[in-house]
């Protein structure tokens, strides 16, 4: 029997970042090797990693081709494999956080590209539990191979505006932007195919880049491609759109394919500048990066070394050997490899070369191997740690581990074996790729304030796993070398720290001279440390980067906003914003605001419109006093309608009154940046309705039935996340005397707790960590279905009504504030997240000191979560233990 309850509700293609792998790749002998890769590749994953580090949290964009040739370039379907890899790599990324930092949010677009934009995967957050989800649709791929055209432009123009959209839904949560990733996987060269053929018909008959021509002319074909060309390459084009909008785009191609020229607007697409062909006016090795192969074979297992470098990890050297295969079973090839005790995780990436061959894992402290059976997952205590182990293909398996700094069993050599248990798979060619990761990393020892014109002493130190610093002994030991440098914001200079002073407990000391005309109000403070390992071949690396506000003298007024980030606009909505200013701590001051420039925006913004309150200049400029705070408020108006990134500064001046000469007056270019996008038709359904209305008296009628079946669909749940916790509610028999108890006798929550696993209990408490995602999907639904509840919806029998849905369980349930007997129709809402659902398990034992068990289902949107929560935990206080009560008397009574 199903049950029915009301809810009360507030109404980086997948295979394009393998590439990077490929910057860092040496050729294996008896293997293809990379042919050619962009110089700047691991500048680019530094940024990306410098990105992460700050904001820890990372939008990544797999654009795939699905263009015809890929039947001929990659009939294996390599980049199947290699993009299941992607994607276990980015989820362990968010489960081992890089050197020094926090586990980041990664979230995923999985989209193909030929003649269209295809979206396959819309932003879907990567965990353990997603990944699976999305893996299904990235093996759709091996099918999707018979696309007409390898068209760029199309599809960065999806990608922007994916981009741009999810980010802008994030900043508008008031959380700060995200970092962004384009990575895309080609085979070919831009082409568009004209003609008047079936396929051409079928699709659009020109492009959004070259209105004016169709692709049914055959003459077009040039003129389309130099249209896209143009499109994006002009000045203030696609491109440099891209990078204003701070989205890296890393290209791949497969190199056999492609002409000299054809690679190289390939390289300039992607840096914006090669050999003399240039793309966009913003150009250098921080926007993105090229690399090209000769075949699609070393992609999967190179993979995990950009997840690697973007970790702090490292590459070990050396091959797997060939071994012999006289009997059956045989061993196929042998790879060894040593972990000391200054690291703390390792990931290996292991081609079998063949579905009969299983790879074996040796601990220097075990008689006997861990064997990792093909298609077998698995995760084993072993050998003083945690080896986890998922194959993402028939013959290609990851393995990670995490190593305790508490117990050193691990330390010393370790084995790789391929075993071929058959004896027959002569042609297999079995290898083995190994990351290792430091448990040493630099950081800050002291508070540093930079100061216009003035010294700052910088403290410098290493710590371990467990944030103690390193020795200078231990740190001599291990042949460290560190390096430092503070990096302008604004210009990008550049000024090396000299970082030899160190004394005996590990602590470097150095200083900086903060030059007095600096414009940014910004710095960077970039470590790096290197340290040595027991192979000579191998070093360890770690990086932190710390972004250092910079004051002016103390008797200047000083800024409080460092950046400037702006609400963002639909349509000709208008961006606003707040500078906020603080008065110097030794006398008064005096400041005020000029015109912002926007050097960066969508081309067909056109423009903007600046009012800033209250208007000042320098002859009417505000007065501040000492350590008193004033405020401007910033509004700007886009003269059209643009999607995108708006970006520039906004020159502040600022002056100290003085009785005698006066003081020199500071000039601070404080960055200001705004996304824009179109606006959203609020209007649709009224129109619709209109419309109809006009058509006659009937008419409408039976128009608004049919489009209240249509709209019976639910509010995308992409946005939703879901968390069940068991609990206990009092048990009472007096209604009465249960809401009097409710409202008098029990504090909040002191009748409902929270049901451990073994059967203890505790306060009803729920984190944020303990949710996963409702669903996938960003598509309206009439159903939307989570373990063993049945969200339907239904549209009203009567015409006028409003469409409504009801939740189904095989258990009796309850929600919000109705209780639901067993068998009646209730109605809910056809949006979900704020909601909470009771699941009734255990009448109790009869009793007025029993208590009644079941799970408390509670759903709440992800851009609110962190405010919706108490909000919903408090209704559950208020209502459930009258509610659940109500029911289980209903039950019994139906029993």
């Amino acid at each position: 029997m199903m049950h029915r309850t009301t809810i009360r509700t507030r109404a980086i293609g997948v295979v394009a970042l393998l590439c990077a792998a490929l910057a860092l790749f040496t050729s294996v002998p008896g293997r293809p090797a990379a042919a050619q890769t962009d110089a700047g590749a691991e500048a680019t994953l530094t940024e990306i990693a410098s990105c992460l580090k700050d904001t820890n949290r990372l939008l990544v964009m797999l654009l795939v081709d699905e263009s015809g040739s890929l039947r001929t370039t990659d009939p294996a379907n390599e980049r199947v494999t290699a993009a299941r890899l992607a994607l276990q790599a980015f989820t362990a990324l968010t489960q081992d956080p890089p050197a020094g930092g926090n586990a980041p949010s990664v979230e995923v677009l999985v989209a193909g590209f030929s003649s269209s934009f295809n979206e396959l995967v819309p932003w879907t957050p990567l965990n353990a539990r997603s990944v699976r989800q999305v893996e299904l649709a990235v093996d759709g791929f091996a099918t999707r191979n018979s696309g007409i055209d390898t068209d760029f432009p199309t599809a960065l123009i999806g990608a922007q505006r994916r981009m741009a959209e999810r980010t802008q839904e994030i900043t508008d949560g008031g959380v700060a932007a995200p970092c962004k990733a384009i990575l895309l996987f080609t085979d070919g060269r831009y082409d568009i195919q004209t003609g008047n053929t079936p396929a051409r018909r079928a699709a659009p008959d020109s492009k959004e880049y070259a209105p004016n021509l169709s692709v049914l002319d055959p003459r077009n074909d040039q003129a389309i491609e130099e249209a896209g060309r143009t499109f994006l390459c002009q000045e203030d084009g696609l491109a440099d759109r891209l990078r204003a909008d701070r989205a890296t785009l890393v290209t791949l191609a497969l190199s056999a394919q492609l002409t000299v020229a054809d690679q190289a607007f390939l390289r300039a697409l992607a840096t914006g500048e090669y050999e003399g062909i240039t793309c966009g006016s913003r150009r250098g090795a921080r926007f993105g990066a090229y690399l090209a192969s000769a075949t699609l074979e070393q992609l999967a297992p190179l993979f995990n070394q950009v997840v690697s470098t973007i970790g702090g990890g490292s590459r070990l050297p050396g091959q797997t050997r060939p071994g012999e295969c006289a009997t059956s079973p045989c061993i196929r090839g042998t790879r060894s490899f040593t972990l000391d005790e200054v690291m703390n995780r390792f990931t290996a990436t292991l081609r079998t070369g063949a579905d009969a061959i299983r790879a074996e894992l040796t601990a220097p402290s075990e008689a006997s191997a861990l064997i990792l059976e093909p298609g077998v997952d698995g995760e084993e205590e072993y050998g003083g740690t945690t080896i986890a182990w998922t194959w993402v293909g028939e013959d290609t398996v990851t393995v990670r581990s995490s190593l305790p700094a508490d117990d050193l069993e691990w330390v010393g050599d370790w084995k790789i074996e391929f075993v071929d248990v058959t004896g027959l798979a002569d042609d297999a060619r079995p290898d083995a790729f190994i990351d290792v990761f430091g448990a040493w990393t630099p950081q800050l020892a002291n508070r540093v304030r930079f100061v216009r014109g003035e010294d700052t002493r910088l403290a410098v130190e290493v710590v371990d796993t467990a944030g103690e610093r390193v020795s200078r002994r231990r740190l001599d030991d291990a042949g460290y070398r560190i390096a430092g440098s503070v990096v302008d914001r604004g210009t990008g200079t550049t000024t090396a720290l000299d970082l030899s002073d160190t004394d005996e407990s590990g602590l470097i000391t150095t200083r900086f001279a903060t030059p007095a005309d600096l414009a940014s109000e910004q710095l960077d403070v970039r470590l790096r440390l290197t340290i040595g390992t027991s192979d000579p071949d191998v070093r360890l690396a770690a990086t932190e980067r710390y972004t250092l506000d910079v004051e002016p003298p103390d008797i200047y007024p000083s800024l409080v906003t460092v950046e400037l980030e702006l609400s963002s606009v639909r349509g000709l909505e208008a961006a606003e914003g707040v500078i906020e200013i603080v008065g110097g701590r030794d006398r008064a001051g005096c400041v005020w605001i000029g015109v912002p420039v926007f050097d960066s925006f969508p081309a067909s913004a056109e423009g903007f419109a600046t009012t800033i309150a209250p208007n000042s200049t320098e002859a009417r400029c505000v007065e501040v006093t000492s350590r008193a705070t004033v405020e401007f408020e910033v509004r700007v108006e886009p003269r059209a309608i643009g999607e995108g990134t708006a970006a520039g500064t906004i020159p502040v001046f600022l002056s100290a009154v003085d009785e005698g000469d006066a003081p020199e007056v500071l000039e601070v270019s404080l960055p200001i940046t705004f996304d824009m996008s179109p606006p959203i038709n609020e209007a649709r359904r009224l129109g619709l309705f209109a419309v109809i209305l006009l058509a006659g008296i009937l008419g409408p009628i039976v128009a608004v039935a049919l489009l209240n079946v249509a709209l019976a669909r639910f509010e995308p749940a992409a946005d939703a996340l879901v968390a069940r916790v068991p609990v206990q509610v009092e048990r009472s028999f007096s209604r009465i005397m249960r809401v009097f108890a409710q409202a008098s006798d029990h504090p909040a929550g002191r009748a409902i707790r929270r049901l451990g696993p073994g059967g203890e209990t505790d306060e009803l408490t729920l984190s944020l960590a303990e949710f996963e995602r409702l669903r996938t999907g960003a598509e309206r639904s009439r159903t939307v279905e989570w373990d063993d509840l049945l969200f339907q919806a239904e549209a009203p029998r009567n015409p006028f009504g409003t469409p409504f849905g009801t939740v189904l369980s095989r258990s009796p349930i309850v929600a919000g504030n109705v209780a639901t007997p067993i068998n009646r129709d209730a109605r809910i809402p056809l949006a979900l997240p704020g909601t909470w659902v009771f699941v009734l398990r255990d009448l109790g034992a009869g009793d007025a000191e029993s208590w009644i068990a079941g799970d408390l289902v509670i759903v709440l949107a992800e851009s609110d979560a962190e405010a919706q929560l108490p909000r919903v935990l408090a209704a559950v206080d208020a209502q459930l233990p009258t509610l659940a009560n109500d029911l289980a008397d209903e039950v019994r009574d139906g029993q």
